[in-house]
């Protein structure tokens, strides 16, 4: 378990992506954190400061995009129209949830389950510091949405000897579920097809997020400003000194590198986006930290040597949301027609890739069956 925790929230300067939008401001413009970036609203400064640069240029995929470099002037200057904005509004245009399966849904919040466990691709862990410091910035976000929402019901879901942290939690409806070191994996796994699957036969809204993303909605529902820190865990046996970092989000790759120590070899390296297992390889070094980034792993490059498919059927057993990857690997290599498969269902775990025997990226076989299809995952 990583243990070092850094904070880095004050970088000289962030460098933020506008993707699919035009930026409407201009150098040498003065900006406030959540200053609108483009004419939708959808992307924000998240410092105050100076726009030094407007550029074209290719983010961590290698895709070149519209880009924003702003000077922090470190007063963090919040837009005064933030605070004024109905807390829905302000949700919905600052809060982005860490990753693809978590989603809150304001029509219907009735029940919010909360993950607190940590897990670790897959062997579970629990940065026991971090919930000693955040366990009553979770409830001061839970509170809030009780008293605006009406939430009848949060179910935390936790380290078995971590209970003690949620006894005090006044008349906020919570209930805890204990989760055993040993049966980490597994229950996670069941409580993922328990809510999504739940969610598709009733065709109802389900309200799922992790500790991360609690944190960034108490910034938005508590102190009614703009999320604008990610934390950031840096890890792999090419780096120096793996650590959880609290970063600013559009804080430079090349300043987070500087802060872990820089690299561990002088070897050719890969660099995956949040879990390895994800597969979701970094195309470029020179790239601003997006609200997406929950993890960096860095490891030496190594070739993967890929079997055939022997058809033992894991990857299915182990999709969280119930499609069958191995079938729609076989579809998109024949051409057989995918549309009762639902590839839109696939939240890109990358569970499916991490237990193949074969070690097949079976994923990218998923993710392509999905790009056939227009993105849709099933022809209507």
């Amino acid at each position: 378990m990583i243990t070092v925790q850094k904070n880095y929230v004050q970088p000289r300067r962030v460098m933020l992506a506008v993707p699919d939008r035009k930026p409407t401001l201009a150098v040498g413009q003065h900006v406030r954190i959540g200053t609108p970036l483009d004419a939708h609203g959808e992307h924000y400064a998240t410092v105050s400061g100076t726009i030094l640069q407007m550029l074209n240029h290719a983010d961590e995929t290698g895709r070149v995009l519209p880009h924003v470099l702003i000077d922090n002037d470190t007063k963090n200057t919040v837009e005064p129209s933030v605070s004024d904005m109905h807390i829905t509004t302000r949700i919905e245009r600052y809060f982005k949830p860490v990753r693809p399966l978590e989603q809150i849904n304001y029509a219907r919040l009735d029940t919010l389950i909360v993950d607190l466990v940590f897990f670790d691709e897959p062997f579970i862990t629990v940065d026991k510091a971090l919930l000693d410091t955040h366990h009553e910035s979770i409830l001061e976000a839970l509170r809030a949405l009780h008293k605006h929402y009406g939430l009848e019901r949060c179910v935390l879901l936790i380290k078995e000897d971590e209970a003690a942290l949620w006894e005090s939690h006044g008349t906020l409806p919570v209930e805890t579920v204990r989760v055993k070191p040993e049966k980490g994996v597994n229950f996670r796994h069941r409580i993922i097809n328990e809510i999504f699957n739940g969610a598709l036969k009733t065709r109802a809204p389900y309200n799922y997020l992790s500790l991360e993303s609690m944190l960034k909605l108490r910034e938005i529902v508590v102190h009614k400003r703009p999320s604008v820190i990610n934390r950031v865990v840096v890890q792999g046996e090419a780096i120096k000194n793996p650590s959880v970092l609290f970063v600013r989000t559009g804080t430079l790759f090349g300043d987070i590198l500087r802060i872990v120590g820089g690299y561990d070899t002088q070897k050719a390296i890969t660099i995956h986006k949040n879990m390895r297992l994800q597969n979701r390889v970094l195309r470029n070094e020179s790239f601003g930290i997006g609200h997406d980034f929950a993890g960096i792993y860095i490891q030496e490059h190594r070739e993967r040597e890929v079997y055939e498919c022997i058809a033992c059927g894991r990857c299915n057993l182990k999709c969280p949301v119930g499609i069958l990857p191995s079938k729609i690997m076989h579809a998109v290599k024949h051409g057989i027609a995918l549309d009762r498969m639902r590839t839109d269902l696939c939240i890109e775990c990358g569970l499916c890739s991490f237990y193949c025997p074969s070690k097949i990226n079976v994923m990218e076989y998923v993710k392509e069956g999905r790009a056939l299809l227009g993105g849709k995952g099933r022809v209507t």
